[in-house]
Order: C-alpha cells, then structure tokens, then sequence
C-alpha cells in the first residue's frame, strides 16, 4: 500500500511499497525498481530510459557529476517530482539509485 497516494504518476503506479520503508536505506536495484523504473524504465515524459548512454551520458555531461545529478533528483527536473515523489528517500538512496541507472546504462 502506498504512503503517499496518487501524488505522482510516475511512483504512483509503479511502486508497490515507497523506498526507505522502516528507515533502512536501500540498494540502488531496489529503490530503482520501487520508485525509478516508473518513469526511467520506459522513458516516460522524457525520463532518461535506463539502458539508455547516449541519454544517461548527456544528463550526466550537463549536470556536471554524480554529484549534480543527486541535486537535481532531490529538487525535481523536468517532469521528474523532487525525490522522485517520495520525500523520506534519503540522499544515499537517491545516489546508489542515480548510480545503478547509470551502470545499467553502460556509464561507469
């Protein structure tokens, strides 16, 4: 059941349960699946599809670093909500989520 009902099409339709659940920080995989792969599995309003470098590569070039691209993810981009829509993911489920698209998308 979701903690945070229908806030954000993206988590709202493709997590069953919001990451950091019992406040134990996740694996990048887990996170990716439970709130990511909404948005990022099928490139859903312009999300960078995992898998996909030449969209990972561009995103990681203009923000900079992995660094950059946490900051954006904690503040929202785009369509994408601050957080990914889940406001109690931490900052280390957010970089290993960031992290393991990237890997997934061939950028290491």
């Amino acid at each position: 059941m979701l903690r945070f009902p229908a806030l954000i099409l993206c988590t709202s339709l493709f997590c069953s349960t919001p990451a950091g659940a019992a406040g134990m920080a996740q694996p990048g995989d887990q996170t990716v699946r439970e709130v990511c792969s909404g948005c990022h599995g099928s490139g859903l309003l312009g999300a960078p599809q995992i898998g996909n470098g030449a969209a990972w590569s561009a995103r990681l070039k203009a923000a900079g670093s992995v660094d950059g691209l946490l900051a954006s993810a904690e503040n929202g981009k785009n369509n994408m909500p601050p957080r990914g829509g889940v406001p109690d993911l931490s900052d280390a489920e957010l970089r290993a989520a960031i992290e393991f698209m990237l890997a997934s998308s061939g950028i290491h």
